[in-house]
């Protein structure tokens, strides 16, 4: 039915306007039309949006609603007033999302198909551009928090790339907060973010400072530093380390252990800043305690090997077979000026004037070098 329109005459009380009821039914057959519309003489809001074909009360929808005033392909906001509007600065051509001095606000941007493309476009001649920039102010949270954290995988959880609010990265690590530099470590042993550390994978790390802050140099195979202890980054795989301290150079190893327990070094080769050498020997937490001018093998007490070649002076020099020492280490090698008939694999003997060299094999000294 059209809106039927009541008709009021030409002036006041001109006699020629429509008479009271016919007025009045005008007005019914209207209002009955419209409330027949939106849902029955029982109108309520939520059957009148379900008349209208906008959803319901609580979510509503709109289907082919057509805003004027509009420029295709920008995004529309709410602006002064409650009315919508556009900006060049907010584009979406239904696959490229633009912005232009835009900010994005806290919340979660997320795309379903294809990648997030972030396209700057730079015409302005001899001015200088910042690039990518992403700013974060964080004065109060955790040690651990992260600043960036970027992440893939089937389930979208496989951390590829992470920076901390102290600036460590890690790039390809599946755990940990720590680790300094990291590139496909798979450990969740944390190396101390107090020493500067390169880890590549989870057996080859270089750090700086582990042990001796600022002063030594550590590179290890399956082998992290937590900050007060060396412990395995994964079961079942042997470790090695070679560590450098202020000019001492140490070449340590253990059998495999479990990830996380505390590792007990063995050392195989010592090197010391003044030139002694130890194989094997005496260690202090896996770090050899040897003597200036000492050779050392194997091991013994603090001070002293069980087997050791004592390079010193006197070897040069010689003494005689008589002025050998009475109470000799098992290994110790030395000199004699006064041989007699010298025969290698023979113990020696006084009462010549050969040249020998000798050693202590545990129950005589033994020429070994004529």
């Amino acid at each position: 039915m059209s809106r039927q329109a009541i008709g009021v005459g030409a002036a006041a009380n001109d006699g020629t306007g429509d008479p009271l009821r016919t007025a009045f039914q005008k007005s019914n057959d209207n209002f009955s039309e419209i409330y027949t519309l939106l849902g029955g003489d029982t109108l309520t809001v939520s059957s009148a949006v379900s008349a209208l074909g906008l959803g319901t009360e609580d979510s509503p929808t709109f289907t082919g609603l057509t805003l004027s005033g509009l420029t295709s392909g920008r995004v529309p906001t709410v602006g002064t007033g409650g009315l919508f509007t556009d900006s060049a600065n907010l584009t979406f051509d239904g696959t490229t999302f633009s912005t232009l001095r835009a900010s994005l606000a806290a919340g979660t941007l997320t795309t379903a198909v294809g990648p997030l493309t972030i396209t700057e476009t730079r015409n302005a001649a001899g001015v200088t551009f910042p690039g990518l920039k992403y700013t974060i102010t964080d004065t109060a949270s955790a040690a651990g928090s992260l600043a960036l954290q970027i992440l893939g995988g089937a389930a979208g959880a496989t951390s590829l790339l992470s920076i901390g609010k102290s600036a460590l990265v890690t790039i390809g690590a599946t755990s940990g907060t720590f680790g300094n530099i990291a590139y496909g470590s798979r450990t969740s042993v944390p190396w101390s973010s107090i020493y500067a550390g390169l880890t590549i994978g989870s057996f080859t790390c270089f750090s700086e400072g582990a042990e001796q802050a600022n002063t030594s140099t550590n590179w290890s195979i399956n082998a992290n530093w937590t900050g007060s202890a060396w412990q395995y980054a994964l079961s079942g795989v042997a470790v090695s380390n070679y560590f450098q301290n202020q000019g001492t150079h140490n070449f340590r190893v253990a059998g495999s252990g479990t990830m996380g327990n505390t590792i007990t070094w063995t050392t195989a080769l010592s090197i010391a800043s003044d030139g002694a050498v130890q194989f094997g020997g005496v260690t202090t937490n896996g770090i050899s305690q040897i003597s200036s001018g000492v050779l050392g093998v194997g091991t013994g007490a603090a001070g002293s090997f069980a087997g050791r070649l004592k390079l010193t002076s006197a070897i040069a020099a010689g003494v005689a077979v008589g002025s050998l020492n009475a109470a000799p280490t098992t290994g110790e090698v030395q000199s004699v000026t006064d041989a007699l008939a010298p025969a290698v694999g023979v113990q020696v003997a006084a009462g010549g004037a050969a040249k020998a060299l000798v050693w202590y094999n545990g129950a005589q000294w033994t020429v070994i070098g004529i």
